[in-house]
């Protein structure tokens, strides 16, 4: 029996581990992207199936768009210009602050933030209650920082750079996790496989010993 407990101690550490594992987002996930604001669509509800709302301009664009970085990962990134003149498709303005909701609170959140020059970067966390958690700050010179907060209960971020165009890729965060993701991200499908198993290993293993008892009497 000290086995089984072993073995499901195991499975639960696990399964655990599952719930609150990194989820990363990469702006690839929604497909191809243009290159210009006047084409795209501000990001906002994109990746609602994972938790997510998004607010203030900002759109994802293809590397091509000439902001002076690749992306980290794929091909595109959230981009931003503070222009007056530059527009999304719907007319609104990808200047920022950004502001992403979680429908679930989460203890940690990390971005890069990136630029062709100078620009200085700033995330900052929120509880449910509108309350700082934990805020970074990090300036980049022609290439990509990593901004990074943690906390015991971040239902929102807000992140912005002070230049006049600057992009944001592979946004991580840790927490409760959803069951439902867009095309192109893994689920967590496997962890439930193996939690099956396990069970049904632990089932026979407990058999197997209430056999071997029965034999010995």
């Amino acid at each position: 029996m000290r086995l089984a407990k072993v073995f499901l101690l195991g499975i639960g550490f696990c399964f655990a581990s599952s719930l609150f594992a990194d989820t990363t987002v990469t702006f690839d996930e929604l497909g191809p992207q243009p290159t210009e604001f006047n084409d795209a669509q501000p990001l906002t509800t994109q990746y609602h199936s994972l938790g997510l709302t998004f607010s203030g301009g900002g759109a994802i664009l293809d590397q091509g768009s000439h902001f002076g970085v690749s992306t980290l990962s794929g091909d595109d990134f959230l981009a931003f210009n503070t222009l007056s003149f530059i527009t999304n498709a719907d007319g609104s303005h990808p200047a920022g602050p950004e502001t992403l909701t979680f429908k679930s609170p989460v203890t940690s959140v990390s971005i890069w933030g990136g630029s062709g020059g100078s620009v200085n970067f700033e995330l900052e966390a929120f509880d449910a209650a509108g309350n700082f958690v934990q805020g970074d700050f990090a300036a980049a010179n022609r290439g990509y920082v990593d901004l990074a907060v943690s906390g015991k209960a971040i239902s929102s971020v807000t992140f912005f750079g002070d230049g006049q165009a600057y992009v944001f890729d592979n946004l991580s965060f840790a927490g409760i996790s959803v069951d439902h993701r867009p095309s192109g991200i893994p689920d967590n499908s496997s962890t439930w496989f193996a939690l099956s198993l396990g069970l049904l290993s632990l089932a026979a293993i407990r058999r197997l010993t209430q056999g071997g008892s029965m034999a010995s009497r």
